[in-house]
């Protein structure tokens, strides 16, 4: 076996964050872009239309990319090669069911607006063409290709942007976008295929080994990945439950809810990229029985990522008013608040929880996290949107999230034989908000004291909170402290 450090990890993780980042951004900058050129009409339609992408595009992939790990990590280049594009073809057979509904359902999908049904069936048909695409990024992390798969996922972030966008400029149109989206979604789907076939060479392979007589049957994976994709469904309903409240509630103030109630996913991609990069060790160790292993691999990644993440979050925490104002004009500096409780949200995600869980197999109990979010949510909103408004329903949000936190952490340290106590770096945690507080209450002083603009706030903030966490201790060496758990380059069977 060979010793991995925490460099190595680190590294790891930082591939995976620039690839999402720039794929993630690619999406933010497409949207911006059309909202800004499109007539208030037609990007109405546009949204609706990319609403109906993005949900089917999540529903559809079977949440197979997930398994990648647990399934393709302990066999070598042949055997990986099998798995990946036999899900490949099984996502493709999903995409063009999903695109037959569309077709089907597009008369009664559209009611609302006239001539756009045509366009719903190209959703079908751009879904069809992109799913099989979306095992890949995972893939090819689960075979220790992180780079590969970072340039593979940011470069096709480009494609998506560069062909909507410039399609949309040359014809100004609906159906010119949708196009680009189709254009891109062949062009993921080839490179995809290109990628993966270069990474299952034979003499690229590092597992030695043959176990081809232990590669996962389509049911199996599929049996792995239904709680998955069932819990993607529930998460798709919470994201949208509170803005459903306002729309019936306050439908005047919708507009400046649905800017400011948003999780940064610029912020969410770090803990995603984070559990990635150690999904392979966590499915290694768990599968050997080495529990204290696993749980020092999982902490010492959740204290790397609340060095990083944290201070992030202050960040955007105290600068909310600045940033909603540049981003949406100052009409919406009111949704600050909002913002402001949806982005303490992100404070417990210094870790991607769910990657414990799906490394022991225990998919149903992400599906029972996601039940008992939404759940707690619809109460919990309901009630405080009733007594303070739209921030009620914000408010409520943050409460359901504590308790589904609590939740399944109690779950994590129930895999990883410890206790909650044990399972999360608290003491680090807390330092960190401590001195997140200490920014906000920096930053309210120098408010107060000095009548700046919006850009000088930003930046005369942005530099306090950075100065502040600078000195507070050294930020960076603990990211790289050594860290003497067991890489998964080896030859041993994780199943």
């Amino acid at each position: 076996m060979q010793t991995e450090t925490a460099k190595e990890v680190t590294r790891r993780t930082a591939w995976i964050t620039v690839g999402q980042g720039v794929h993630t951004a690619s999406q933010i900058l497409v949207a911006t872009f059309l909202a800004r050129w499109m007539s208030n009409s037609d990007w109405s339609k546009m949204a609706y239309l990319m609403s109906v992408y993005f949900a089917m595009l999540v529903v559809a992939n079977l949440g197979l990319h997930h398994g990648m790990p647990y399934f393709i990590s302990h066999l070598n280049a042949r055997g990986q090669r099998r798995v990946v594009f036999r899900s490949m073809t099984a996502l493709l057979v999903s995409g063009l069911v999903v695109a037959a509904v569309l077709y089907l359902a597009s008369g009664a999908l559209t009611k609302q607006w006239d001539g756009l049904a045509g366009l719903v069936t190209l959703m079908g048909i751009v879904i069809a063409v992109e799913l099989p695409s979306t095992i890949c990024a995972m893939a090819l992390v689960a075979m220790e290709r992180s780079l590969l798969s970072a340039i593979w996922e940011g470069s096709m972030g480009l494609v998506t942007l560069i062909t909507v966008f410039g399609l949309f400029i040359q014809n100004k149109g609906l159906r010119a976008a949708c196009i680009g989206l189709l254009i891109a979604g062949v062009v993921r789907s080839v490179t995809a295929v290109i990628a993966l076939l270069w990474a299952t060479r034979q003499g690229n392979s590092r597992n030695d080994v043959d176990k081809s007589l232990s590669i996962p049957r389509i049911r199996d994976q599929i049996t792995f990945a239904l709680p998955l994709g069932a819990t993607i469904i529930v998460s798709v309903l919470n994201r949208s439950l509170d803005k459903w409240l306002v729309a019936a509630l306050y439908p005047a103030r919708l507009g400046e809810y649905a800017i400011a109630a948003q999780e940064l996913p610029i912020i969410n991609i770090l803990p995603v990229a984070g559990g990635a990069a150690i999904a392979v060790s966590l499915v290694h160790h768990l599968a050997q029985g080495e529990h204290p292993v696993a749980l020092k691999v999982w902490i010492e990644q959740s204290i790397r990522l609340t060095y990083v993440l944290v201070p992030a979050v202050a960040i955007l925490i105290i600068c909310s008013p600045e940033i909603i104002e540049l981003m949406f004009g100052r009409q919406y500096r009111s949704g600050a608040p909002i913002l402001v409780i949806f982005t303490v949200i992100l404070l417990h995600r210094v870790a991607e929880y769910g990657v414990v869980l799906r490394a022991a197999g225990r998919t149903r109990e992400l599906l029972s996290a996601s039940l008992v979010l939404l759940i707690t949510n619809a109460i919990a909103a309901s009630a405080f949107i009733l007594i303070f408004g739209p921030i009620g329903a914000a408010i409520g949000t943050l409460i359901a999230n504590v308790v589904a936190w609590l939740w399944v952490l109690k779950r994590v340290a129930r895999v990883l034989e410890s206790s909650i106590k044990q399972v999360f770096p608290w003491k680090e945690w807390t330092q960190q908000i401590a001195i997140g507080l200490l920014c906000v209450t920096t930053c309210v002083f120098v408010e107060a004291l000095v009548d700046l603009s919006n850009v000088q706030s930003l930046i005369c903030k942005t530099s306090v909170v950075c100065l502040i966490f600078a000195c507070s201790k050294p930020q960076v060496r603990r990211l790289f402290t050594p860290v003497s758990y067991i890489s998964t380059r080896a030859s041993s069977d994780c199943r």
